[in-house]
Order: structure tokens, then C-alpha cells, then sequence
């Protein structure tokens, strides 16, 4: 395949599953948490004379915050033969959230054929169902818990995906396996990427060896060149723009998050019941854009860290300063959706709820070019040759403009939104909460326009190309 052609077959989900494959292993180590956490709450009911597990330690090292969490086996107990665990309902959607982590690469890898979709759906909804008050409120009854916590593989729990006809999600499944089976997927998958890079180089070599019999130079020859190539490939690999791609991909997962809430209307709801039910996952929302925003400060202060060190960074530091803005003003518009969400919503209609998501998905679209931009930079960067530069030098700059042509969109977005938002909102609270949103939506493409530029000036200097 052609350079040309790599790029323009070049996709999001491909620039994006190494970051994915990171998240989805860190969700399988929360998830496997939350498992033993439910295993503990299940031991104590049943002893509850016993010291109940410390898992403080374990979920610290998770990464998971939350009292409630650690309490939640020494607060657990039996009423009537059923388990009773407190905030039921809340470990369930940590469950679904963290599952749909989980699986996302490999859904993306698997859009078409045999894969692990239609599990991955029963599971979640299964979940989403869990704790409701119609449904055993906070208790488990013995088949629900085993259908959680299984790790057997029995003429029952075979692994496939067959389920129960009592709604319990038994049958020949459950979430522990399906997590393990996933999980080795993962690896699989992980595997075949390293694969690729070991083979994007032995095709390279292949190269230098052909070029050199035609020209009939020495074979010393092509073995210093192919240790020079290993060599720029570990570079490559061991390079600032490491850490600048996992910056964008958090950006791009408040991104992805914020538009998808506002798709899925998370703020609001029609009647009571409901209304709770958004609340809550508004407020998931507003805390899971938190944690990435904190996951992407600390990347920042290496980098900071890296430039005082060494000159070199400088540029990279600066980068990630500025993309830090990006992220800023995306887990404030998360935060933003969690207070509208509790009953601040007065006066919206479709209009105004239309015109903030079409506002998230030209921010969402935006960030996607970013990714891409940032893929073909470092690509410029690392290379050594000129005589192919010219189509990633074309792709580049298309994606970098098109970022500024999403800002301009969302320019114009957000005084439509203001017209929209003053014309059916009457009420204070409600009227400064949305074009608080708006604003903060339209900022995060502002940032993302200008982090254009300063990946623009990292790439040219990396490349020693900087007029």
C-alpha cells in the first residue's frame, strides 16, 4: 500500500485501539475488583462474627475512589436468604461502564462477523437492570449472584451466551467469565498490533536488503543501515509524542462522553422515577470526566518534569499545556450536564437540546482530526528520508485544517445555541447553566485550535524542518 493510501484509509478507531486497549485493561483489573468486592460482601453475610476482607489497598491501586466502595462488604448482609448490598445500584453501573471499556477495541475490531457483540449487550442491559426496585432493589438473590460471580465452566457456564429464562442472566454464562474470556481477547489482540509493528520494520528491511543487492553494495552495509532503522523504531516508540497521544486520547474520551451524554439526553428526564435516573448517570458522567482530567494533569506534569531536564521536551510541555485546556473545558461541560440534570432544565425544548449536541458533535469531530493530525505528525517527525513526504505533508495539513474549519462550525453553533437558549428559557438557574455549556463546548474547540498550531510547531522542529 502506498503512503497516500495508508492515510487516506487511515481510521479513527485505528489511530485510537492502542489507548482503547489501555483503558479496556485497566477497566478488566476494576471489574475484577468490584467481583471480589461482591465475593467479600457475600462471605461476611454469611459470617458476619468474621473481620470482613481489607480491600483498601487493592482499590487504591485500582485507581478507584470511593468510601463506599471498601465499606460496601462490611456493610453487606442477609435478609430472607437474599444478599442485601448496599448501593446495589451504583456497583451496577460501574460494572456496565467499566464492561463497555472493556470490550470497546474489541467490538471496533470485530464491526462485522463473529464477535463478542451480542454478549456484551445482555450483559449491560442485564446490569442496567440490577438494583432497579422492580428487580429486588438491593439484593441478590443466590442465581443472581452466581451469575455475577462464576468462574466455572460446567455443562450450566460453558461460556456461551445463552442466559437464564428468569431474567437473572444465569444459564450458561456469567459476567465473571465472559470477563475472563474478554480479557484473553485483549492479549490477542494486543499481540497482533506488536505483530504489525515487528512486521511495519521487517518490510523496511526488506527494502534496504533489495536496494542494496541492485546496487551492489556491501551486505556490511545493509547491516549497519537495518541497525540504524531498529534503532529510530525504538525511538519512535520511546518518543515524547508517547505521551502526547495518550493526553488526546483522554480529550477525546470527555469528548466522546459529553456528546454521547447529550445524544442520550442524560439531563433530563419525564417523570420522577426517570428524572432520578439521569440524575444518576449525569453525575457517572461528571465523575468519570473527572478522573480523565486528572489522568491527563499528571501527564502534564511529566512532561513539565521531562523539560526541565531536557531541552528537547520543551515544545512537548508547552503541547500538553495548552491540549490540558482542551480537557479543562470538556470535564466542565460534564460537570455542567450533572447540575442541569438535577432539575435545572426549565424551559428547554428540542430545539435548544438539538443544538447543544450538534455544538459537542463538531467539538467530538474536532478532536478526531486532532488524533489524526497527531498520528501523521509523528510519523513526519521520525522519519529521516524527504522523498516521500509530500502526501503525509498533505494529510497533515488537511487535518489541521479541518480542525479550524470545526472551530469556525462551533463559532457559529454557539450563537445559535445563545439565540435558542435566551428565546425559550426563562428561568435564571436554567438559562445560565446552558449557555454556561455552551461556552465551555465552543472553548474546548477554541483549545483545540490552538494545540493544532503548537503540535504544528513540535512536529517542524522534531523534523528539523522549522523555518
Amino acid at each position: 500500500m502506498q503512503k497516500s493510501e495508508a492515510v487516506a484509509a487511515m481510521g479513527n478507531s485505528a489511530l485510537l485501539l492502542p489507548a482503547w486497549i489501555k483503558a479496556a485493561l485497566a477497566a478488566n483489573d476494576r471489574l475484577k475488583l468490584y467481583l471480589t468486592i461482591l465475593q467479600a460482601a457475600a462471605a461476611h453475610a454469611e459470617h458476619p462474627d468474621a473481620e470482613p476482607l481489607d480491600l483498601g489497598r487493592e482499590t487504591a491501586a485500582a485507581g478507584i475512589e470511593g468510601r463506599w466502595l471498601r465499606d460496601l462488604p462490611a456493610a453487606s448482609s442477609q435478609v430472607d436468604g437474599a444478599l442485601l448490598v448496599p448501593e446495589l445500584r451504583r456497583l451496577a453501573q460501574r460494572l456496565a461502564e467499566d464492561l463497555g471499556v472493556m470490550a470497546r477495541p474489541l467490538l471496533e475490531a470485530h464491526r462485522t462477523g463473529d464477535g463478542p457483540h451480542e454478549r456484551v449487550k445482555h450483559w449491560i442491559e442485564w446490569l442496567g437492570a440490577l438494583g432497579d426496585r422492580h428487580n429486588g432493589g438491593d439484593t441478590l438473590n443466590r442465581e443472581q449472584l452466581l451469575s455475577l460471580t462464576s468462574g466455572k465452566r460446567d455443562n450450566k457456564r460453558d461460556g456461551k451466551h445463552g442466559h437464564g429464562g428468569d431474567g437473572s442472566g444465569g444459564g450458561n454464562d456469567s459476567l465473571h467469565l465472559l470477563v475472563m474470556d474478554l480479557h484473553k481477547q485483549l492479549n490477542q489482540l494486543a499481540g497482533t498490533l506488536s505483530d504489525e509493528q515487528i512486521d511495519a520494520f521487517l518490510v523496511e528491511v526488506l527494502c534496504l536488503a533489495s536496494k542494496a543487492l541492485l546496487a551492489g553494495q556491501p551486505i556490511a552495509l545493509v547491516a549497519d543501515e537495518t541497525r540504524m532503522l531498529l534503532a529510530r523504531r525504538i525511538r519512535q516508540r520511546n518518543s515524547e509524542f508517547d505521551l502526547i497521544e495518550e493526553h488526546a486520547a483522554y480529550c477525546h474520551a470527555l469528548a466522546q462522553a459529553v456528546s454521547d451524554g447529550l445524544a442520550h439526553d442524560v439531563t433530563s428526564g419525564s417523570g420522577k422515577g426517570a428524572h432520578k435516573v439521569t440524575g444518576k448517570a449525569a453525575r457517572s458522567l461528571a465523575e468519570r470526566a473527572k478522573v480523565w482530567e486528572r489522568k491527563a494533569d499528571h501527564l502534564v506534569m511529566r512532561a513539565r518534569d521531562q523539560a526541565q531536564r531536557q531541552r528537547r521536551w520543551q515544545p512537548v510541555a508547552r503541547l500538553l499545556e495548552l491540549s490540558d485546556d482542551i480537557a479543562d473545558a470538556l470535564e466542565e461541560a460534564a460537570f455542567l450536564m450533572s447540575l442541569l440534570a438535577e432539575d435545572h432544565r426549565q424551559g428547554w425544548n428540542a430545539e435548544v437540546h438539538q443544538i447543544l449536541s450538534k455544538l459537542a458533535q463538531a467539538v467530538l469531530a474536532a478532536t478526531q482530526e486532532h488524533i489524526k493530525a497527531l498520528a501523521i505528525a509523528r510519523r513526519l517527525a521520525s522519519r529521516n528520508d524527504s522523498g516521500s513526504d509530500a502526501a503525509d505533508g498533505d494529510a497533515f495539513l488537511a487535518a489541521s485544517w479541518n480542525v479550524l474549519r470545526s472551530e469556525r462550525e462551533c463559532d457559529e453553533l454557539l450563537r445559535a445555541a445563545r439565540r435558542a437558549i435566551l428565546a425559550a428559557i426563562k428561568d435564571a438557574a436554567s438559562l445560565m447553566l446552558a449557555n454556561d455549556l455552551a461556552i465551555a463546548l465552543e472553548l474546548a474547540s477554541d483549545r483545540l485550535l490552538v494545540a493544532g498550531y503548537a503540535l504544528r510547531d513540535v512536529a517542524f522542529d522534531q523534523a528539523g524542518a522549522r523555518a
